[in-house]
């Protein structure tokens, strides 16, 4: 019934409270870094996606169902 080990948990319950406590008296400081990561990640995935858009159609997954286009003379 019971998973974990009572070591476990008494590390668990010595861990947990002083980082909740740390949170709540940092949390504007918390708040302003989640929120560069957050800003960060949408910066990184819209520079992604102008830079697949630049790429052509090809890079965004557009089937191409033209026959390949051989050289004359090397079929």
């Amino acid at each position: 019934m019971f998973r974990y080990k009572l070591r476990t948990l008494l590390i668990v319950l010595a861990i947990v409270p002083p980082v909740l406590a740390w949170c709540f008296i940092n949390r504007e400081w918390a708040a302003g870094v989640g929120l560069s990561v957050i800003v960060s990640f949408f910066a990184l995935w819209q520079w992604m996606v102008r830079k697949t858009a630049s790429l052509g159609d090809h890079a965004r997954g557009k089937p191409n169902y033209d026959p390949p286009k051989y050289p004359p003379g090397n079929l």
